[in-house]
């Protein structure tokens, strides 16, 4: 009796922990489903996250090279219109640019060609002015010369004609007490000595002076002897290598300049006796 209590106590005491130990294996077997359905389900949202994350990054690639190419051709676009913008704006500048020079150089010719008449007009008018007071000065002095030389000449002959009558006259005076007897030929022979001895006196007087020759004739306008006499210039004469401060030959010789004296001196030419 001892020994199937003692087996029977034993097989209740399997069986206790048979029993006991059932339980402990499922909650090891549903643990590990769990822990199976865990596992699984972080793969799958792991999963579920790198195709997601995939997809966003292709989506974010192709949006950034969409996004990339409209700015590519907005900024071309804009570069394009502006590269036309500048050149049509430049365009425009040299054109105007060029009309407004043209323009310049068409009005500054005008002036030029209107101030270059003008004043070939004032010195047309100058020189014509002084070409005829200088004509009428040569005029007036050859004049006045010739009018000299007209009475110097006019007194020379009024006076060998009266020593020629006196001398005639005294010759008669001389022959009047044979006149009575005196024959044709001594009348003539008297008159011959008269005339000759009017010749001799005539040929001892001094022949005048042909004034006219002696005046020189200005090679210089006078407005132009005027404004070198105002500045102090002298007139060389290149010819002799004179140089005259005044006077008749002031300007007035055939080759010559004007020029400051020490100008004139430093060259070499020296001044006219009546100058120094």
């Amino acid at each position: 009796m001892t020994c199937r209590r003692f087996v029977s106590l034993i097989i209740t005491l399997m069986a206790l922990m048979v029993v006991r130990a059932i339980p402990a294996f499922q909650a090891e077997e549903t643990a590990k489903a769990v822990k199976n359905k865990t596992k699984k389900a972080a793969k799958d949202a792991a999963d579920a996250t790198s195709k997601a994350a995939s997809t966003a990054e292709k989506n974010v690639k192709k949006t950034t090279r969409k996004a990339a190419k409209e700015t590519a051709d907005a900024t071309s676009k804009a570069a394009s219109t502006a590269e036309k913008n500048v050149k049509k704006t430049t365009r425009k500048a040299a054109k105007e640019t060029s009309d407004a020079t043209s323009k310049a150089a068409s009005t500054a010719e005008k002036n030029v060609k209107k101030t270059t008449r003008k004043a070939a007009k004032e010195t047309a008018d100058a020189t014509g002015k002084a070409a005829s007071t200088a004509e009428k000065n040569v005029k007036k002095t050859t004049r006045k010369a010739a009018k000299e030389t007209s009475d110097v000449t006019g007194g020379a002959s009024s006076t060998t004609e009266k020593y020629g009558k006196k001398t005639t006259r005294k010759a008669a005076r001389e022959q009047a007490p044979g006149a009575a007897v005196s024959s044709p030929e001594t009348s003539k022979k008297a008159t011959s000595s008269a005339m000759g001895t009017a010749r001799r006196e005539s040929k001892s007087t001094p022949e005048p002076v042909n004034k006219a020759t002696s005046v020189p004739t200005r090679i210089v306008p006078d407005s132009e002897i005027g404004a070198a006499k105002a500045a102090g210039q002298v007139w060389v004469n290149t010819e002799t290598g004179v140089y005259h401060k005044g006077g008749r030959w002031y300007g007035a010789t055939k080759q010559g300049k004007f020029m400051s004296e020490s100008d004139a001196v430093n060259a070499g030419y020296h001044a006219a006796k009546g100058n120094r």
